[in-house]
């Protein structure tokens, strides 16, 4: 893969983000505008462990239907010594280039002043984005980041960035409309396998209508960490996941 290098994720990029995530959702119901301050389920956090999940929501989710679809009870079922954060992340906080320090003042930075030691990252769908657009800003905070069906780009932006180098060598700019995969991309393909960073998990049903941004992405991971299962695009196949992952062991050592 090209080594790319994007300063900011501009408005333009945004704007594309937006566009592609209602596209793939089909859904009009979508909240634009952030509050002041990112709302959550926190009745997850006790503060008698040392380890916080936080889960991200889809683009159309909100952060209490973690708590509807079994996964905080998923933790329990299993003894699993973790605390529970939900955020209530919508579509607004990505239009609005808030997310990543929405997610830092509102959720991250409070967690460890609580004494959360090892804070992990969970997102389902555009949570999925949102994860990993954190932990590249600020990785030295997360220690590991669960990605279920994951929004990761536009399918033709990504074939594009993850198929042969051009030849002759040019530059993708010259080539892909104006978008945030570049940075994305080149980001993942040096971080992805870096036994110095988060380690990321990846998890999807094999009918998802984003299958084609998990497969370029499971090649980057170790065999380990990713998992995939008959199911779509769809909560009841991300609650399998999820039970599929924590059986696998992920969180077995959090305390």
């Amino acid at each position: 893969m090209p080594t790319l290098t994007i300063k900011r994720m501009s408005i333009a990029m945004l704007l594309t983000l937006l566009l592609s995530v209602l596209i793939i959702s089909g859904c009009a119901a979508v909240q634009y505008w952030p509050d002041d301050k990112l709302s959550r389920d926190d009745a997850g956090m006790s503060g008698r462990h040392k380890t916080l999940i936080v889960f991200l929501p889809g683009i159309e989710d909100t952060a209490w239907d973690f708590r509807k679809f079994g996964f905080q009870q998923a933790l329990k079922a299993r003894g699993i010594q973790a605390d529970t954060v939900a955020v209530n992340a919508h579509a607004g906080y990505y239009v609005s280039q808030e997310i990543v320090e929405r997610l830092h003042q509102d959720v991250i930075l409070p967690a460890r002043a609580k004494g959360y030691r090892d804070i992990w990252l969970v997102g389902v769908s555009l949570g999925g984005l949102g994860s990993l657009l954190y932990t590249r800003a600020h990785q030295d905070e997360i220690k590991g980041v669960v990605l279920i069906a994951p929004f990761l780009g536009r399918k033709s932006a990504i074939a594009r960035l993850t198929g042969p180098e051009p030849t002759p060598k040019m530059s993708l700019f010259n080539v892909l409309p104006p978008g945030f995969e570049p940075e994305l991309w080149a980001w993942l393909d040096e971080h992805a396998n870096n036994p110095a960073s988060p380690p990321i998990y990846l998890a999807y049903g094999s009918m998802d209508k984003l299958i084609y941004a998990h497969r370029a992405l499971q090649p980057l991971l170790p065999p380990e960490r990713a998992l995939a299962i008959p199911g779509d695009h769809t909560w009841p196949t991300w609650i399998k996941l999820w039970n599929g992952l924590l059986d696998r062991g992920l969180f077995s050592r959090s305390s």
